[in-house]
């Protein structure tokens, strides 16, 4: 049991450290703090919780589930849930929208409160694979959307993994989705594996090279200042993957400048906090 323990705060305390230091990135200390009740996304996010929309994670308590009484969380299991979102944050090669964090915290406190009513533990090194498919079921039996059900499931057999893998449970998590259903439709299909697996990519959407090519030679083309404006921020899009709202929503403050080993290009930012992307080709 001594070493359940200690790998579960070796890992909060690891994630706690990337938490600070990500902070430190965005320019952001002391703007959100670890041990808040809730971290703010959207439009009132800071760092890397800064998108479109609003919304908040509560670490604090169940909140409104259907099926489910609104009971605190103690806060050692906070520190866990908070833990498991910056480890599912930093781990992909992109940021997820908090929607997508708020569902895998959905999933978290689905298995606290089994785990409470079963054991009367709050420790997550009490978590099992009875608790976690007692909390699919009571999901199933308190949803109208069989997909929704099958989404929360499918979220629900990967942070399993990623807990087994750090040896924090004190019995084996073997989980499997219970009520598995499958849209009919390829787009849904996709659009589910992207949001689990941010490593995802739909072939069909990313750029070709003759228009990437294109957008290249409108640099010469491009006289007036709204017209490298423009494709200044479209550039923009293309390297970082950002949405046009995530873009729309950065601070100047948030920009961090660094050498991109390998790659003779800067990122810079003129006066009237317009963002310019100035390519150098090698000779």
């Amino acid at each position: 049991m001594d070493n359940h323990i200690k790998a579960l705060n070796l890992f909060i305390e690891t994630q706690k450290n990337i938490y600070k230091q990500r902070l430190k990135d965005f320019g952001c200390v002391g703007k959100i703090s670890w041990d808040a009740r809730q971290w703010l996304y959207g439009e009132k996010g800071v760092a890397w919780f800064r998108e479109g929309g609003k919304g908040s994670l509560n670490f604090s308590c169940i909140g409104r589930m259907k099926g489910y009484s609104n009971i605190k969380i103690e806060k050692n299991y906070m520190d866990f849930m908070r833990a498991i979102i910056i480890a599912e944050t930093f781990t992909t090669t992109t940021l997820p929208s908090g929607v997508a964090l708020e569902k895998r915290l959905n999933v978290l406190k689905r298995w606290y409160y089994e785990m409470i009513n079963t054991t009367g533990q709050s420790c997550p090194m009490y978590l099992s694979a009875e608790i976690i498919h007692s909390a699919m079921k009571r999901h199933k039996e308190n949803s109208l959307s069989p997909a929704n059900v099958s989404d929360y499931c499918d979220i629900a057999v990967l942070l399993s993994k990623r807990i087994k893998h750090l040896n924090i449970a004190i019995t084996s998590l073997e989980c499997k989705n219970l009520y598995p259903h499958r849209n009919s439709s390829s787009y849904t299909k996709q659009r589910k594996i992207s949001e689990m697996d941010g490593e995802y990519t739909d072939d069909e959407k990313l750029i070709t090279i003759r228009a990437f090519m294109c957008i290249i030679e409108m640099i010469y083309l491009s006289t007036t200042s709204g017209q490298k404006i423009f494709l200044n921020l479209l550039m923009l899009l293309i390297i970082t993957g950002f949405r046009f709202r995530e873009v729309q929503a950065l601070k100047i403050d948030a920009l961090i400048k660094r050498p991109i080993v390998g790659i003779n290009a800067r990122l810079l930012v003129d006066a009237s906090n317009t963002f310019q992307i100035a390519y150098m080709l090698l000779r």
